[in-house]
């Protein structure tokens, strides 16, 4: 069961419902290109071995379909060590039904009813509950016995989760069945918060020879709702890559004291690697009902305190708050489409204007400037800041700061910025009033990182309300020497970047450099996050135009393809295949033949 197509060929003669595809072991580059052809396109194609949603591709087209099973292939090699794949039709609108299943030598079967896993990026899991909400009686009686049956058909022992999709593109709500995790999965926890059982000691018992704990399955308890909630070492503002660093912080209490369940394995002051998956905590509620687990989760997620990388913990905030989660039922393809929403709406919105503020580039070196200042006071005062002396900024309380801002050109009263601290440590809140203007802008996570002599990084996750919109932003700011700020902007896929030069002592002085110098900082071409070069490929001196390959990165067991930003030469390869690189060091850099300097 560990392969899936073994499974699927089982499950097939067993009369059991499969997605159609090709199982065989023809594993040719044109076999499996005509498999797919005959299954029609879109097709998905997936490794034969391992788990975790890795090497899995979508193929929307024929001419896409050799690219895109290559590096599946190298993915499940470098996951698993075997590259053997499986095709299957992909089902647009679905939803990732699973059931949890038991079985002993006495050849006793059972079934611990459902979890609904649909709350996916990158085909892996980010939310779980159970029972899967939205169904019927008779279709969670229907899929556990197929689950059941699926058990008894290959003598299934000990503990399994057989995983379903449930096709959503007619209103027959057919199910599927996907394959069979020989294991516990990390969701476990939620099928043992609404049956009161512990799984892991059936595992143990059962391998110790003895029967099932529970005999009948009438006798199997379902009581209320369980949710669950995977943090992870990932930025979801930039496709969700991986983040590795030193965790600076690690506070769980808070929801703790909700009553939340926390699986983790990290703390405080652990560093977190590139070379395994990035899972740091999970994060399990339950509650009498499906509402009540929700919002006991939502409330656990926001009282979490993760610092030193970023994570995911307030996107699956995010999700729970979803319309479509809230009413149950939720479409595995809900999450790319909204995440594909947000990035083209953060590119429009970061064209015009992302702080409603003409001069909004110097606020945010402010920020950046005045989060690292911080860095060297540790002499946090209950209830206040106490009495901090920075630089550029005047203290006029002891619960806050306040700053002015001139815009250049501007002869009316300058921009009023108040800093304050909403909880012990961390700067929170910045109220930015312009004119008639008035915005509320979040900290809502920042990194500080030393990255060479004289060099620190400040990354920055900017939560803004203005009006009655909000949006994310996210910034990483270098600052050399106390004086230059190199700012990316980070909030999109399109990423861009500014200098300004800072003159200590003067807030207002700023001037963004001139284009020639904007032109060499745009010469290189960055690594996204650190990790290990796997590919690649190109060479000094090749012509490559906008969107060619220049290089692939693994971290977490998970492949990043960097691709030219536009028409170039390469210039010169810094690095060489195998190397491992930090997060923004200079892999290459290009030149731009038609653009003057």
């Amino acid at each position: 069961m560990g392969s899936k197509a073994v499974a699927r060929s089982l499950m097939s003669q067993a009369g059991i419902p499969v997605v159609p595809g090709f199982d065989g072991d023809n594993q040719s580059a044109s076999f499996l290109l005509e498999a797919a052809d005959h299954i029609g396109y879109p097709v998905m194609i997936k490794p034969a071995m391992g788990g975790g949603g890795k090497g899995m591709k979508i193929c929307t087209a024929r001419e896409h379909f050799a690219s895109l099973l290559q590096v599946s292939q190298k993915e499940a090699r470098g996951s698993c060590g075997d590259d053997r794949v499986v095709l299957e039709r992909y089902i647009s609108r679905s939803r990732h039904v699973e059931v949890q299943i038991f079985g002993d030598d006495q050849e006793n079967m059972l079934h611990l009813y459902t979890r609904d896993c649909s709350a996916q990026r990158r085909h892996q899991k980010i939310i779980e509950e159970a029972p899967a909400p939205d169904l019927t009686d008779h279709e969670r009686e229907r899929i556990g016995q197929i689950a059941v049956d699926a058990g008894h058909a290959v003598k299934y022992r000990n503990a399994g989760t057989v995983e379903f999709i449930v096709d959503l593109t007619s209103n027959a709500k057919e199910f599927f069945f996907l394959e069979v995790n020989t294991r516990l999965q990390v969701e476990h926890t939620v099928t043992e918060m609404v049956t009161g059982q512990d799984l892991v000691e059936w595992q143990l018992r059962i391998a110790g020879g003895e029967q099932l704990p529970i005999l009948l399955q009438e006798q199997v308890p379902c009581r209320g709702s369980s949710m669950e909630a995977r943090i992870y070492a990932e930025n979801p503002e930039q496709d969700f890559l991986p983040q590795s660093g030193t965790l600076n912080v690690v506070d769980f209490s808070g929801a703790e004291q909700l009553g939340s369940r926390i699986d983790t394995g990290v703390e405080q002051g652990d560093h977190v690697s590139v070379f395994y998956d990035p899972i740091l905590a999970k994060v399990v509620t339950w509650g009498a009902t499906r509402t009540i687990a929700r919002e006991k989760l939502y409330e656990s997620l926001n009282a979490i305190s993760i610092r030193g990388i970023q994570t995911n913990v307030s996107y699956a905030s995010q999700i729970l708050q979803l319309p479509e989660f809230i009413r149950g039922g939720f479409d595995t393809s809900i999450l790319q489409n909204m995440h594909k929403q947000n990035r083209e709406g953060h590119r429009s919105h970061t064209k015009e204007n992302p702080f409603r503020f003409k001069d909004w580039k110097n606020l945010i070196v402010s920020i950046a400037r005045f989060v690292l200042d911080l860095k060297c006071r540790p002499h946090w005062l209950p209830g206040g800041w106490g009495h901090i002396a920075c630089s550029g900024f005047e203290t006029n309380r002891t619960g806050g700061l306040n700053i002015s801002i001139s815009e250049a050109g501007h002869t009316g009263p300058p921009v009023v910025v108040n800093l304050e601290k909403l909880r012990e440590g961390q700067i929170e809140l910045v109220s930015l009033t312009s004119g008639n203007e008035n915005s509320v802008i979040r900290v809502m996570d920042h990194v500080i990182r030393d990255i060479g002599p004289g060099t620190e990084q400040v990354h920055m996750h900017l939560g803004v309300w203005s009006k009655d919109t909000y949006q994310n932003y996210y910034f990483m700011i270098s600052i050399i020497e106390g004086r230059d700020f190199f700012v990316s902007d980070c909030s999109s896929s399109s990423q861009s970047a500014f200098h300004l030069r800072h003159v200590p002592l003067d807030l207002e002085e700023f001037r963004i450099l001139d284009e020639s110098t904007q032109m060499e900082l745009t010469r290189k071409v960055l690594a996204p996050m650190p990790g290990k070069l796997v590919e690649i490929h190109v060479q000094n001196g090749q012509a490559v135009s906008r969107g060619d390959a220049l290089f692939t990165l693994e971290a977490m067991k998970m492949r990043h393809l960097v691709r030219s930003p536009k028409t170039a030469m390469v210039d010169e390869v810094l690095y060489q295949r195998g190397d491992v690189v930090s997060l923004g060091a200079t892999v290459m850099t290009l030149d731009y033949p038609n653009e003057t300097s």
